[in-house]
């Protein structure tokens, strides 16, 4: 969906455990076309919306996720629904880590 990707890759470390880690993680969004969803795994989390999809407009949203090893998290636009894309780079996904929970 995405023509252009900017990433930077940071290194952590993590202590052998044998207890379950959590991760929590925020993702955001910013999109020119008229609608669609983000997606952990095959759950709808959070929607955006235009009401006319004649004059698409930017819509935005965000969540702070829970996440479990496997889990994967995408944007995915509505039936028909097409997102605008040019040099101007309107559209946007991001993605930070927040912090590891360990639980017992």
């Amino acid at each position: 969906m995405f023509s252009h990707i900017f990433f930077s890759i940071a290194t952590c470390s993590v202590s052998i455990s044998k207890k379950k880690i959590f991760l929590i993680a925020t993702y955001s969004f910013l999109l020119f076309c008229c609608g669609g969803s983000l997606y952990r795994n095959e759950n709808k989390i959070v929607s955006w919306y235009n009401v006319n999809q004649n004059h698409p407009s930017s819509g935005s949203n965000s969540a702070i996720l829970q996440l479990q090893v496997g889990d994967y998290v995408n944007v995915r636009l509505w039936h028909n629904r097409v997102i605008s894309d040019n040099v101007n780079k309107y559209s946007t996904f991001s993605g930070f880590l927040l912090f590891a929970v360990e639980t017992r």
